[in-house]
C-alpha cells in the first residue's frame, strides 16, 4: 500500500512539475482517494493489480499521452515556422505565428467562435453546442473553435480586433472574401476550402515535395492541428490584403 501511495505522489509530482512548465496550475499535491485506500487494502496484491490500471495509470496514461501529443503539435508547429521565408510579408508571419499559438491546444466546438484578443478563458470550460446540424448539438463539451472560428480568431487578433475575416459568417462566407489564387500562387496565410466550403484552413508554408502544411481546427482530430492538404479543393486569398 505505501509503495502504491508512493508511486502515485511521484506521479502526481510529474504531472505538477510538466504543468509548472508549460504555465499550468495545479493547486494541491495529488493523494489517493480514501475509497480507493480501502479497496485496495481489502484486496491481495494480484487482485488489485486491474484495480490499479483503471482508477491511477488509466488517467495518469490519458494525462501523459496529452502531453507527449501536445508536445508532438508544438514540435511540428516550431519546424513550420522555422520553414517560413525570411523575405515573408510581416503580417503573413504573423497569421502564421498567431495559428500555431493555439496548435494543440484548443479543442474542436461546433460553433465556437471567439472575439477576445489571446487567450479566450472560456476554451476548456463544459459549455452547451448549439449549432446547427452538429452531431454534438445539445451536449456539453470543452468549449473551443469550429474551423471558421479559427480562421477569424487568428485575423482577428493579428488586425489587433478591427478584423473579422468572415464578417460573422461560416466558411462559406470567409470563402466569399476571398480572391481566386492557384495553388501554384500559394502563399503562407491564403486560405484553403474541401469541397462546398465544408471546412476552411490556413496555408502553413511550403513543405517539402509541394506538400502544402494546412493550419486548422479538425472536427476529427478535436483539436487546432497541422496536416497536409489531403481533403482541401480550394484556395483563395483574403481580401484583408487589399482592405
Amino acid at each position: 500500500m505505501e509503495i502504491m501511495t508512493a508511486i502515485f505522489s511521484v506521479c502526481g509530482g510529474i504531472i505538477a512539475t510538466v504543468m509548472s512548465g508549460m504555465d499550468g496550475s495545479v493547486s494541491t499535491a495529488a493523494t489517493l482517494p480514501s475509497e480507493i485506500v480501502t479497496a485496495i487494502e481489502g484486496l491481495g496484491l494480484l487482485e488489485s493489480i486491474p484495480l490499479w490500471l483503471v482508477s491511477l495509470l488509466g488517467p495518469l496514461f490519458i494525462t501523459v499521452m496529452s502531453f507527449i501529443l501536445l508536445s508532438i503539435s508544438q514540435g511540428d508547429a516550431a519546424e513550420l515556422l522555422r520553414r517560413l521565408p525570411v523575405d515573408l510579408f510581416p503580417e503573413r508571419r504573423a497569421v502564421v505565428e498567431t495559428a500555431c499559438k493555439l496548435v494543440g491546444k484548443v479543442t474542436y466546438f461546433g460553433g465556437g467562435k471567439s472575439s477576445v484578443i489571446g487567450w479566450d478563458s472560456r476554451w476548456g470550460t463544459l459549455r452547451k453546442v448549439r449549432a446547427d446540424g452538429n452531431s454534438t448539438t445539445g451536449t456539453y463539451q470543452p468549449f473551443g473553435l469550429d474551423c471558421s472560428g479559427f480562421a477569424d480568431w487568428v485575423f482577428y487578433n493579428i488586425s489587433g480586433g478591427s478584423y473579422i475575416l468572415g464578417h460573422g459568417g461560416g466558411a462559406h462566407t470567409q470563402h466569399t472574401y476571398c480572391t481566386p489564387i492557384t495553388w501554384a500562387e500559394t502563399q503562407p496565410d491564403d486560405l484553403v476550402f474541401y469541397p462546398n466550403d465544408t471546412h476552411v484552413g490556413i496555408v502553413g508554408s511550403w513543405g517539402d515535395s509541394g506538400n502544402i502544411p494546412i493550419i486548422h481546427c479538425s472536427g476529427s482530430h478535436n483539436n487546432v492541428v497541422i496536416t497536409g492538404k489531403a481533403g482541401f479543393a480550394i484556395i483563395g486569398r483574403p481580401m484583408y490584403y487589399s482592405s
